[in-house]
């Protein structure tokens, strides 16, 4: 052996001492030793971890070797540990091998101290060449990643970085060795964000996000971070590690694709808004011609009856028939007006993005068709009813949102029911079979809905009552109604079903389900 052999001895007799001591002299090994003899100086012999090798006496009363061993166990000493029996039971050599002794030698069989000895140390040898080689490997792999892998103390002050750190940020490992990690600041984080950083890791949790740094040269650039605590056996935070990665160009391409994607939104909206527009002057074009020519017509009419006044009461009873007429033609065409215009009006509405909010659909629904339903039979004769789902159905959304739905769906189905004999509207809502969702379904028994119009129904100013009477007297047809609810659902992550046929025609929207 080149170097002493550092032998601690827990004892404080000569008992197992000396007769150690005279098997080592035997062999002419050179031995450097020591003596634990009580509990107190159990740290500080150990602290240092320099020994080549511990023996301990079985039968010390002072201090129980089991000590050594669970001080060994905690503090990672990783010497081998021999003990010195004297008529030991089975059950405490159980008990010792499994608090880790490496091996035990009868005291009346000292002579096979140091082939034990011998093997303990070759075992130890080779444990500690596998770790050698284990940290060599790890420190290969840490040194040779592709991210940044930094080791901070708990004042955030570099222990370690890595290759890749200095690839990334300039700095050298001299250069960074015991600095703060505020070295790296832009100055464009504020001071909150590090203050709830500095928390969590202290609160011995790991922190993820991104970090806007500055490097060496002063170029700011984005991090990707990972930072978590390092404790120690008792689980005391003694470090920081971090693993750390360039996002810039990641960053600044999603940034170039959010802009490229805002710019698409934003000509899209343009297109969208002269779509609208379009729409609006053609609808509007035709009930303000009938106005105005019903009106142009009664002005040349009331001309030629102030410039020459029929003498004959029938003439008279005649002309003022046909004002009536003109004027209810003019009445109609201002009631479509107004219906347009409310349209519009809950389309800008609905653009302007309520803040969504907790509603059960079961209580707007029963509210708005407490409404709907008196309405809708002393004018049309239509018996709508009610077969609600029980219990809550709630979803995110607004309660605007859910009535314009409502006034659309039933409003539709109305229409299909005029020219009906038998004019049933049924309002029915409950949940999909995995729960995900709540639906609101309207079925009514009229003519149904023809596959060509199905695919074309929620198009902007798409009618197909423009040209009915019943419905241009009552001023329907505008064609944004069940647009407007298309856009609604697909705002809020819904969608809308249709199933028709002659009798039997069903139109269901979905929206997501939440909690209360």
């Amino acid at each position: 052996m080149d170097s002493p052999l550092r032998v601690l001895f827990v004892d404080d007799k000569n008992e197992i001492i000396q007769p150690c001591l005279a098997e080592l002299e035997k062999q002419k090994i050179t031995v450097e030793h020591d003596v634990l003899s009580t509990e107190k100086k159990i740290d500080p012999f150990l602290k240092n971890n320099n020994w080549t090798l511990i023996i301990a006496n079985q039968n010390y009363s002072k201090l129980n070797p089991l000590r050594i061993l669970e001080y060994a166990t905690t503090h990672s000493v990783i010497c081998p540990i021999i003990l010195i029996t004297d008529n030991i039971s089975v059950d405490e050599a159980i008990t010792f091998w499994n608090s880790g002794v490496n091996d035990m030698i009868d005291r009346a069989n000292l002579s096979n101290l140091i082939p034990v000895i011998t093997r303990e140390l070759n075992k130890e040898s080779k444990r500690v060449s596998r770790t050698e080689m284990q940290l060599q490997f790890m420190m290969n792999a840490i040194e040779q990643s592709a991210a940044a892998i930094v080791v901070m103390n708990k004042q955030g002050r570099f222990t370690y970085t890595n290759k890749k750190f200095t690839e990334m940020t300039g700095y050298s490992r001299e250069e960074v060795y015991g600095k703060n990690h505020d070295v790296l600041r832009s100055g464009e984080m504020p001071a909150e964000f590090y203050r709830e950083l500095w928390e969590t890791l202290h609160s011995g949790n790991e922190w993820i996000g991104e970090l806007r740094n500055k490097k060496k040269s002063g170029e700011h650039y984005w991090e990707e971070n990972l930072l978590s605590p390092i404790k120690d056996k008792k689980g005391k935070i003694t470090h920081f590690v971090g693993i750390k990665r360039d996002i810039t160009r990641y960053r600044k391409s999603e940034e170039e694709k959010m802009g490229f994607e805002n710019e698409l939104n934003r000509q899209f909206h343009l297109s969208q808004v002269g779509l609208l527009m379009t729409g609006i002057i053609h609808n509007l074009r035709t009930p303000l011609s009938l106005i105005m020519m019903n009106a142009s017509f009664l002005q040349r009419q009331a001309d030629n009856v102030l410039s020459e006044a029929p003498e004959d009461p029938f003439e008279y009873a005649e002309i003022l028939e046909s004002f009536l007429q003109r004027l209810s033609k003019i009445q109609n065409g201002a009631d479509r007006l107004q219906n347009m215009l409310e349209d519009i009006n809950s389309y800008i509405l609905m653009n302007q993005h309520p803040e969504s909010e907790s509603v059960d659909l079961n209580v707007v629904i029963m509210a708005d068709a407490a409404i709907l339903k008196a309405d809708l039979d002393i004018k049309h004769r239509i018996n709508m009813q009610l077969s609600l789902s029980p219990g809550e159905l709630w979803v995110d959304t607004h309660p605007s949102e859910i009535g314009l739905i409502f006034l659309n769906l039933v409003s539709n189905a109305a229409d299909a029911l005029l020219d009906c004999e038998t004019r049933e509207l049924t309002v029915k809502s409950g949940i999909s079979d995995d729960e995900s969702s709540v639906w609101l379904e309207v079925h009514d028994t009229g003519h149904g809905i023809p596959d060509d119009i199905r695919q074309q129904m929620m198009e902007p100013f798409f009618s197909t009552r423009t040209d009915d009477e019943e419905a241009k007297r009552r001023g329907s047809g505008t064609g944004l109604g069940l647009y407007m609810v298309g856009r609604i659902l697909s705002k809020r992550n819904g969608f809308i079903r249709v199933e028709s046929s002659p009798g039997d025609t069903s139109v269901r929207i979905y929206l997501p389900q939440s909690e209360k």
